[in-house]
């Protein structure tokens, strides 16, 4: 749950501070950083750091930056964002890493999907996250947490159900779990979409997977919500 992995981030908050200057728990705390920013949905004021900074070439932050202020209206700095994960991929590319620089373009092309979004050109937005998603599918698929942190077919199939597009929407959730199976949000999203789409059927056997999954909290939103629709 969101209380237990704030706990988690202070332990590795704590660990960096143990070893300053340590690049490679400076690169997991900020990793662990950027999942909790935007697993938990939280938009809060967050600046973006100096392009030579660790903090300001880890890509997943700079997106979690950029998607946060997104949210928030903040267009200097999600804008700003938006140029760095560009340049990020850039740099990838010179570099000859291919797999690098389609993984920072996927999170380039959701970064701009909510912006646009934000906007209210939602067309542009969904063709945005739908590029995302495609890219992504040329990536291999993780073995533990999702990288990027934000599945790129789920996000789709947000902006599917924003748009009222529920069909549209099941397919996306459907082939978010294809690539990271019983990830708990593509499993609401694709619960949400198939009830609104008139599939009953697929709505409740979702709710129920959510309801009874190990180690799930009781008290999550997400158990919360399917209880209430099955009962």
């Amino acid at each position: 749950d969101t209380a237990a992995a704030a706990d988690k981030l202070e332990l590795a908050r704590a660990a960096l501070q143990r070893n300053p200057g340590n690049k490679r728990i400076e690169e997991g705390y900020l990793t662990m950083r950027a999942r909790h920013v935007q697993e938990a949905g939280s938009d809060i004021a967050l600046g973006l750091a100096p392009a030579d900074s660790v903090e300001g070439m880890h890509a997943n932050w700079v997106a979690a930056v950029g998607i946060s202020a997104a949210r928030r209206d903040a267009t200097t700095t999600a804008a700003a964002a938006q140029k760095r994960l560009a340049d990020l991929a850039s740099a990838a590319a010179k570099n000859g890493d291919d797999y690098e620089r389609r993984r920072i373009s996927v999170l380039g092309d959701q970064l701009r999907a909510v912006q646009l979004q934000k906007r209210g050109k939602h067309d542009a937005a969904l063709a945005s996250a739908r590029q995302a998603a495609e890219t992504e599918l040329t990536l291999g698929a993780p073995s533990g947490p999702p990288d990027p942190i934000k599945p790129a077919w789920e996000l789709y199939g947000e902006m599917l159900l924003s748009a009222e597009r529920y069909s549209d929407a099941v397919g996306a959730f459907q082939k978010s779990l294809d690539w990271i199976p019983q990830r708990t949000p593509s499993l609401l999203g694709l619960a949400r979409a198939a009830d609104r789409a008139g599939n009953n059927e697929l709505a409740v056997a979702s709710y129920r997977l959510i309801a009874n999954m190990p180690g799930m909290h009781d008290g999550s939103e997400a158990v919360k919500e399917a209880t209430a629709q099955l009962d």
